[in-house]
This record gives C-alpha cells, structure tokens and sequence, in this order.
C-alpha cells in the first residue's frame, strides 16, 4: 500500500512541476495586440471624446477595456467583440464620456495587455 501512495505523490510532484513550468512559459511572450486606440473628438459633449479601437488583426478579438479616472475615483470596464478588421468606439453613447487625463487598459486573452494615458 505504501508503494502505491508513494508513487501517486511522486506523479503529482511531476505533474505539478510540468503545469508550472507550462504557466510560466506561455506568460513570459506574448504576441503583441493588433489594435490601434485613436481619438475623436466627441459630437456630443464638448471637451471629451470618443475612444476608437481598431482590430489590424484577421481574427475577431475579445477586449477587456478599461478607463480609470484618477482625479474623481472613477473606473468603468466594457468588454468589446471586435471584428476582424473592424472598428469598436467608446464614448458618451457607451456609458463613457472620455476625457483628457483617463488611463486606458486593454487586455485580450493571448496578447500583451496594453496600457495608456489620454493627453
């Protein structure tokens, strides 16, 4: 019996060591995002704009944005689908009025997670 056990805790050993090493490995290089971040000035409210993000990649993407306001503890997440070769926006309509000084963060799943400051 106490071969068997021995042996089951040497095999999660392994096991644990190869999913680690597996984790490590597929975080350390990541590819870059194919998205442009570009911004318009908004039609509706003077004095903000409209956050464009435009997928370069021939592969929708899923991307997890979002603006933080650090003078006013403000902070909202949106999740956009974006098309390949497509083109998303965020801005008053979306829940968001984009201002100078808002922080950007855009993460996608298999890609560097992107981060920026709106002059």
């Amino acid at each position: 019996m106490k071969l068997r056990l021995l042996h089951l805790s040497t095999m999660v050993r392994y096991l644990f060591i190869a999913f680690a090493l597996l984790a490590l490995t597929t975080g350390l290089k990541a590819d870059p995002l194919p998205v442009k971040v570009t911004f318009r000035q908004s039609l509706l409210i003077r004095g903000t704009f409209v956050a464009q993000f435009r997928n370069q990649g021939d592969k929708g993407l899923v991307l997890h944005v979002e603006f933080d306001r650090p003078d006013a503890s403000a902070r909202k997440t949106f999740t956009l689908l974006v098309p390949a070769n497509g083109l998303k926006e965020v801005g008053h309509n979306q829940g968001w009025n984009v201002k100078s000084g808002d922080q950007l963060s855009i993460a996608s799943e298999g890609f560097d997670d992107v981060q920026c400051h709106i002059p």
